[in-house]
């Protein structure tokens, strides 16, 4: 391992470019942000029963421009939601954080290539970027997909009443 080269908490090696990066808070003061203190890691990815139906709540918010954490999140949570018995519905929650070509990418691998086979798709919380690299990433899939800012409005569009 590099000197410039540390273990993320999914065991893998992750330059220290991604693991901090100064910012500056309301007062104008820099903070350190880092892999550790990220919301998004804090938040757990779940299966949660609505309107009839279930629908997998893929949580990838809060990761900001750390987009090799979230793919590494999103690959380790896939063990999970690839399971027969999991829900054919997900929501990807991506508010405050980057959706990268890369990203994108790993998504479309898992959906379109995966073990699973999805019946819709909404990506909840993406500004134009994303939808573009989602969009570019996810040509030919074979599910609706939607992009709706509000979850619960995602919820209804995946199980309408």
């Amino acid at each position: 391992m590099l000197s410039s080269e540390k273990n993320n908490i999914m065991g893998e090696i992750v330059p220290k470019t991604f693991l901090s990066k100064k910012t500056k808070n309301e007062e104008g003061k820099e903070n350190a942000v880092n892999e550790a203190n990220l919301p998004g890691l804090k938040k757990k990815s779940f299966a949660m029963f609505f309107g009839g139906g279930e629908i997998w709540f893929e949580h990838l918010d809060g990761i900001f421009q750390f987009s090799d954490i979230a793919i590494a999140k999103l690959s380790e949570d896939y063990r999970t939601f690839k399971r027969p018995s999991a829900p054919g519905l997900i929501a990807f929650i991506l508010d405050e954080t980057a959706v990268t070509g890369e990203l994108a990418a790993r998504i479309a691998q898992i959906l379109l290539h995966g073990e699973k086979r999805f019946m819709k798709v909404v990506f909840v919380g993406t500004d134009g970027r994303g939808r573009r690299a989602i969009n570019k990433a996810m040509v030919g899939a074979p599910f609706p997909i939607s992009y709706i800012s509000d979850l619960e409005k995602a919820k209804e569009w995946l199980i309408p009443n």
